[in-house]
């Protein structure tokens, strides 16, 4: 263990407004720029089929050390990757198998899992954590959908709230810095979304609709969202990426990572 934590940056927000290429990547390369060796959770469980990885695949000096991990929420395995592709899948959604009560639950054991295993070790050891997706997410999303479902709001946050995950995140372990990506113009949403689901790229979700996504941002942007972080300690910025090309938006994130660096007096770049 370090006496320094790592820095958690967390890049959430609506699909399709660059979360990952955008925003994610942007960050990793800059930390790359750096010199920092980066390791991939997400492509560590893609490509070898080892699910989550152990801290001995990321940190095991002198042999390697890493200096910064990437990880998503929901994680592409186990729990999480059945949260991708089945829970929230658009045929499973018409058919109403899981409800949104079902989802919290997959997706907060997914989170919890995470963090233990992967998150709170790698700050531990004084390692950055890049991460698509927090909590955030889940209080957007599933939120919303439990309401259009007419579940009791209040009852979904309570929930939610209570999550091991969420106390987390909400608490010792919250992020340094989160970055929230909107679209905010329908027709811009609908080029990205058919030009993602030309690729393999595309999630297949049931949350990939107009109306649903607008909702969304009004709950990204709501007060509550803010001081849920805020009061934590984690620095929210708001970034609209309508109109903004790829190259646009990764060096808007950038920006924003540097605003945060700057204000940390004791960050040893």
């Amino acid at each position: 263990m370090t006496s320094k934590r790592g820095l958690f940056v967390v890049v959430d927000g609506l699909d399709v407004a660059g979360k990952g290429e955008g925003g994610v990547r942007a960050l990793i390369e800059r930390e790359q720029k750096l010199g920092k060796a980066v390791f991939d959770t997400i492509g560590f469980a893609r490509a070898y089929a080892k699910g989550r990885p152990q801290v001995k695949d990321f940190y095991n000096p002198p042999h390697w050390l890493w200096h910064t991990i990437v990880t998503a929420e929901p994680s592409y395995t186990g729990t999480g990757q059945d949260f991708r592709e089945r829970i929230t899948s658009r045929e499973n959604a018409k058919l109403g198998i899981y409800t949104v009560e079902e989802q919290i639950d997959a997706v907060s054991v997914d989170r919890s899992v995470q963090m233990r295993e992967v998150v709170i070790p790698a700050l531990l050891r004084g390692l950055n954590v890049i991460q698509s997706r927090c909590v955030a997410s889940t209080l957007a999303y599933q939120v919303e959908a439990g309401v259009r479902a007419g579940k009791d709001e209040r009852e979904l946050l309570e929930k939610i709230l209570a999550k091991d995950g969420t106390r987390l995140q909400l608490g010792e372990y919250r992020p340094d810095l989160l970055i929230i990506m909107t679209i905010e113009d329908q027709e811009e949403f609908r080029k990205r979304l058919e030009s993602r689901e030309l690729t393999s790229k595309s999630d297949n979700s049931a949350f990939e609709r107009w109306s649903f996504q607008q909702a969304l941002i009004a709950r990204y942007k709501s007060q509550q969202m803010r001081e849920l972080f805020e009061s934590a300690g984690t620095r929210v910025a708001y970034i609209n990426t309508t109109d903004m090309s790829l190259e646009e938006t990764k060096a808007k994130v950038a920006e924003e990572y540097e605003k945060f660096l700057n204000s940390r007096q004791d960050f040893n770049r």
